[in-house]
């Protein structure tokens, strides 16, 4: 079996560069890779969805292909690079690297704000106008929300965001059907809470009123 893994100056190399990126080597490791009976090197993050492998072919000494995850623009690149050069590709993969596990997973943080409706009131909501009667009661809810943001210890940046993503559903209501305000709602208040900061225990206090209302189809008397 060839072996083309990459020397301990090499990986000493992107050793430095790690620590010059601010990366904890640790969280790194090499492994061994083979294909069509030759030895690679893989350079791996314990997360598993960050990797670097360096590959050649005996027909071209001088230059190493690689495939990495992240790539500078897309999630996996394949490309043929210089044997000199190869290194400013690691440190470029390495940064892609610093810039993913230093990202904040605003997603993720959505997704603990996210309020799931009853599959008995998703099967009731059409796609019907709002009745006069139905913008009263959201109006009302809403404005109860507001009310309750005001006692709920937050600074007035929060309270502004609170206020702007409120008003923004009161005026919704007059052009959306009443599934499609439902579902609008449903996304505006997680992504309230999460631009304002607010913690979780004071969101729910906050939301009550409107998720009441969601849940009685909007038929609540409020």
């Amino acid at each position: 079996m060839t072996d083309y893994t990459l020397t301990r100056t090499q990986k000493n190399q992107v050793f430095t560069m790690m620590q010059a990126l601010q990366l904890e080597p640790a969280e790194f490791r090499w492994d061994i890779w083979t294909e069509s009976d030759e030895k690679h090197s893989k350079l791996a993050h314990i997360s598993e969805d960050h990797y670097f492998k360096f590959g050649q072919q005996s027909s071209d000494l001088d230059a190493i292909w690689c495939e990495c995850r992240p790539g500078a623009q897309t999630s996996v690149e394949y490309a043929y690079i210089s044997v000199p050069s190869i290194m400013s590709t690691v440190n470029t993969w390495l940064g892609g690297v610093k810039r993913e596990l230093s990202a904040p997973d605003l997603w993720g943080q959505l997704e603990a704000f996210s309020l799931t409706i009853p599959l008995d009131t998703q099967l009731a909501l059409n796609a019907v106008p709002l009745l006069e009667r139905d913008k009263e009661r959201i109006r009302a809810a809403l404005d109860e929300s507001r009310d309750r943001a005001k006692t709920a210890h937050l600074s007035q940046p929060q309270l502004q965001v609170v206020y702007e993503r409120l008003d923004y559903l009161v005026d919704s209501a007059n052009r959306l059907t009443r599934k499609d305000w439902v579902m609008l709602a449903l996304g505006v208040l997680a992504t309230m809470a999460l631009q304002a900061g607010i913690d979780i225990p004071s969101y729910k206090k906050i939301v009550e009123p409107i998720w009441q209302l969601i849940v009685s189809g909007l038929r609540l008397l409020t």
